[in-house]
């Protein structure tokens, strides 16, 4: 049977916690230790519960009596992995990455947006310019159609008048070489 008596030491100047579970098998001599900084990402007691109770189902007391100086490595590779792949930093650091990845994308997202709106603003600036242009254009046009029409006025009525004036001249100079006293002055 397991159970727990868990003491939690903060040394806040050194910037870690000690962690002890002293007898977790009952009737049995045990003590586990864990070191963890400050700053551990986890619940520092949900952690070192959960490996020490993976630890004593995994591996016999007659198996920690027996181990000599590094002697539990090899066997207790499986729950220190375990563990680490579940509270580990690597999951951390794959998870910082992605918030990373996330965050670098929204810059990219966000500049790229400002650039758009830079560029719709001078797209926009462009219309108005070329609106400008337009009436401009359309302006000129009004008062050049009116100057040629003007223009043209002015040279039929010339050209009328020349008409008549030729006109006038041989009807008269028809009808004086016809009648010549006619022509004379009374």
């Amino acid at each position: 049977m397991i159970c727990f008596q868990l003491w939690s030491f903060e040394s806040k100047n050194e910037g870690y916690t000690i962690h002890t579970c002293v007898k977790p098998v009952e009737n049995e001599d045990l003590v586990f230790f864990a070191i963890t900084t400050l700053k551990f990402p986890h619940n520092p007691a949900s952690v070192f519960k959960e490996f020490v109770t993976k630890f004593v189902r995994t591996i016999s007391v007659k198996d920690i009596d027996a181990a000599e100086d590094d002697g539990l490595t090899y066997s207790a590779q499986s729950v220190f992995k375990a563990v680490d792949q579940k509270y580990g930093v690597d999951k951390l650091k794959d998870t910082q990455a992605k918030v990373d990845g996330l965050k670098n994308q929204l810059h990219n997202n966000m500049q790229d947006l400002l650039e758009r709106g830079e560029q719709l603003d001078e797209i926009q600036m462009n219309a108005d310019q070329l609106d400008q242009d337009a009436k401009g254009f359309k302006a000129t046009a009004t008062d050049l159609k009116w100057k040629f029409c003007c223009l043209n006025a002015k040279w039929t009525i010339l050209l009328t008048l020349f008409l008549i004036t030729i006109i006038t001249v041989i009807v008269v100079a028809a009808v004086c070489t016809s009648d010549p006293d006619a022509c004379k002055q009374k």
